[in-house]
């Protein structure tokens, strides 16, 4: 997967956003 990304509420109440950047998983 390439240029994926996950969308999180972390513990603050905050959304947070990562890029995931692997061309195998």
């Amino acid at each position: 997967v390439c240029g994926n990304t996950i969308n999180y509420v972390n513990r603050d109440g905050k959304n947070h956003t990562i890029a995931i950047d692997a061309t195998e998983y």
